[in-house]
């Protein structure tokens, strides 16, 4: 009934979740996807929003940035997933693994099923540059460059891209930094942001 994804930013969550919500419509079943980011953290927020499928047949929710309503965890796994529709399917994705309540509790225990998202293999690696594009002779040093990160594959397809093909990440700053951007929500202080400069 829950599935629940996580693993660190740039990994494929919100990739994964567009396909399921694309799914979810081609079979029929009324989808909802929401951004922890978009919602405010509130529990108000979050029913209006769900509000949109709770009274139609099979709805698929998708909760992309759960990390962001942690202090909403315990009222999702009392109060709002038990009172959706028997037949819904919710996937919450965020950063963090769920919460240990999860699993404590016997009902949810059978009903939520977690999935650690991880670095691809070499073999995946290099499928994914050959899918976006890049050249056959450029595939097993990208693949060793980004190794096995899909954000950092595809931003290293784009590099490829335009013309340059780097043999290390610190010739390509722009795309460090990009990196930096996405994997590190917030810098704690300026000792913080001179350590991610170098």
């Amino acid at each position: 009934r829950v599935l629940f994804v996580h693993g660190p930013g740039g990994i494929g969550k919100s990739t994964l979740l567009d396909e399921l919500r694309r799914r979810a419509v081609q079979a029929r079943r009324p989808a909802l996807l929401l951004h922890g980011r978009d919602l405010g953290g509130s529990i108000e927020d979050v029913t209006r929003a769900v509000a949109a499928v709770t009274d139609d047949p099979g709805p698929v929710l998708l909760v992309d940035g759960y990390e962001l309503l942690t202090r909403l965890d315990r009222w999702f796994r009392e109060h709002l997933l038990p009172s959706l529709p028997a037949d819904s399917v919710v996937v919450l994705a965020g950063r963090e693994p769920p919460d240990p309540a999860w699993s404590a509790d016997p009902g949810w225990r059978l009903l939520l099923r977690r999935l650690d998202l991880t670095v691809l293999p070499p073999a995946d690696s290099v499928e994914l540059l050959a899918r976006l594009g890049v050249p056959e002779q450029q595939r097993d040093r990208l693949s060793a460059l980004g190794r096995g990160h899909p954000l950092t594959l595809t931003l290293l397809a784009e590099t490829c891209a335009g013309g340059t093909v780097p043999t290390r990440l610190d010739q390509l700053p722009q795309l460090v930094g990009e990196l930096c951007r996405v994997l590190v929500r917030e810098v704690p202080d300026a000792d913080h942001r001179t350590g991610l400069a170098t």
